[in-house]
C-alpha cells in the first residue's frame, strides 16, 4: 500500500529500527566522550510525534509539532467550551 503512495523512491523494509537506535546511541556516546573523528557531528533529539490536546469537536490540536528539536518550551492558552 505504501509503495503505491510513494513514487520514485525505494522503500527499505530490511532496516531494523532497533539496530538504528543502537547505532545512534553509540555515535552519541562516542561524540560525548570526545572522539576526535566525530568533531563535525552534531547530535540532536527531536520529537517523532506531535504533542497536543484534544480540543472541541474531538479534534487534535498540536502544541509541539513532530520534528521539533528538544528541549523546547511552548505554551498556548485554551478555554473550556462547557462548564464542569
Amino acid at each position: 500500500m505504501i509503495n503505491t503512495m510513494i513514487t520514485g523512491n525505494k522503500i527499505f523494509s530490511s532496516i531494523d529500527s532497533e539496530e538504528i537506535a543502537v547505532e545512534g546511541a553509540a555515535i552519541l556516546a562516542s561524540s560525548i566522550a570526545g572522539n576526535p573523528e566525530l568533531k563535525d557531528i552534531e547530535c540532536t533529539d527531536m520529537l517523532i510525534a506531535s504533542l497536543g490536546i484534544e480540543s472541541f469537536g474531538r479534534r487534535f490540536t498540536p502544541i509541539i509539532k513532530n520534528g521539533t528539536i528538544v528541549p523546547i518550551n511552548e505554551s498556548r492558552i485554551f478555554t473550556t467550551n462547557v462548564n464542569n
